[in-house]
């Protein structure tokens, strides 16, 4: 499979509300750029702006390793799962109680995107979704 066919599938596994790993080597801004081609989502900023804003607060060891798509009362949300070494994005880890750190942008108001907590289930096809 070609790396744009890679992509391609990340970008319409995560609009489809799945958690998607992000392999090495293809970065979240990749996947981002991608999906108005596959899901006509419209971003209005550049997505390595997007990928920067994300790991802003992060040690440069952290990655953005999982993105996932929902919408919320009709506005779309993009969560990047922030992983380092210290917190690695296991499944475990991914799926705790406590929930796991992740930036959520908001393609629609922008100025809420924020940095923080999410918690996700896994569902009994073993796809794992955002639930808050």
């Amino acid at each position: 499979m070609s790396r744009k066919a890679m992509i391609d599938v990340l970008a319409m596994n995560a609009l489809r509300g799945r958690l998607t790993a992000i392999p090495t080597g293809i970065s979240a801004a990749d996947v981002l750029r991608e999906f108005w081609n596959i899901g006509g989502v419209s971003l209005p900023d550049k997505p390595e702006d997007t990928e920067r804003r994300a790991l802003r607060f992060s040690d440069a060891d952290t990655r953005i390793s999982h993105i996932i798509v929902n919408t919320v009362e009709g506005d779309i949300h993009i969560g990047l799962l922030l992983d380092c070494p210290e917190f690695p994005a296991t499944q475990s880890n991914i799926l705790s109680r406590n929930g796991f750190l992740a930036y959520v942008y908001v393609p629609t108001y922008p100025y809420n995107s924020e940095l923080g907590y999410c918690y996700f289930e896994i569902h009994a096809d073993k796809s794992i979704r955002r639930i808050g």
